[in-house]
């Protein structure tokens, strides 16, 4: 009995503390603009900072009774935008060399995706950092370069506060 009590325990979430994570995004594809780490899953943040990023367990280990836990359910997360939803017009021209967005034959193409997106967005996703998010309405690493622009933001996240849409 008391090792399924320990089990029991062992896999709840923890109790509230200062340690605790008020928030965690899970199950998410979350690009992070960190050469040292491009790719996570889970986000924890507590107060307006990012206090994890990695994998679900470690967030899940940060999380505790009060822990408000918000699914992705395989949403793409970046790092908050400069310009809102325009930055998505703005990252296209970027990487299709030209102001129509439209790339041609003998034109050379300019930024990578991946470029683009360190150019418009805020900060690195990353320890320590405020949590300035957003969450888009597709995949911009599975979709054609010439249809970001039809890309929106459906949650955005200022200093810790969601402050547009919602998950």
């Amino acid at each position: 009995m008391a090792a399924m009590c320990a089990i029991v325990l062992a896999c709840s979430p923890a109790e509230q503390t200062a340690e605790t994570a008020d928030l965690v995004f899970t199950n998410g594809l979350i690009y992070t603009v960190n050469e040292s780490q491009p790719w996570a899953e889970a986000v924890a943040i507590r107060g307006a900072e990012i206090v994890y990023v990695g994998d679900a367990e470690g967030a899940q280990a940060i999380s505790g009774t009060e822990t408000d836990i918000k699914d992705l359910f395989g949403s793409l997360m970046l790092p908050a935008l400069t310009s809102g939803d325009e930055s998505f017009s703005r990252m296209e021209r970027a990487i299709l060399g030209n102001d129509t967005g439209h790339a041609t034959d003998d034109e050379e193409a300019g930024l990578t995706l991946a470029q683009a997106i360190r150019a418009f967005t805020v900060d690195a996703i990353e320890v320590g950092k405020r949590a300035d998010l957003v969450v888009v309405d597709q995949n911009l690493f599975e979709i054609d370069e010439s249809e970001i622009h039809n890309t929106h933001a459906v949650m955005t996240m200022l200093n810790g506060r969601i402050v547009d849409g919602g998950i």
